[in-house]
């Protein structure tokens, strides 16, 4: 399985390292080639996270089962299903 975290910043580091500890293949979308997350993603796509087109293309491409959002200390998953054209 694999999720897409977007944004890789300092919050977005422990739910990567969740994800990972669970066996989830995690993906990181940030606009910062410098993203402090980035180290522990296991795959890393530098896309502006406001480019809702590209945030779809790479979930469709990498077949990404669910986008955890983490915006102040909340966690939503959406469903790959919600992201289909």
């Amino acid at each position: 399985m694999k999720a897409l975290v977007i944004a890789g910043g300092l919050p977005q580091i422990e739910l990567i390292k969740q994800l990972r500890q669970r066996g989830i293949e995690t993906l990181l979308a940030d606009g910062s080639p410098y993203a402090v997350a980035r180290p522990f993603a296991d795959k890393f796509f530098h896309v502006d996270v406001f480019d809702i087109e590209a945030i779809k293309s790479i979930a469709q491409t990498e077949k990404v089962a669910e986008i955890p959002l983490l915006c102040s200390g909340k966690r939503e998953p959406v469903k790959n299903e919600w992201l289909k054209c």
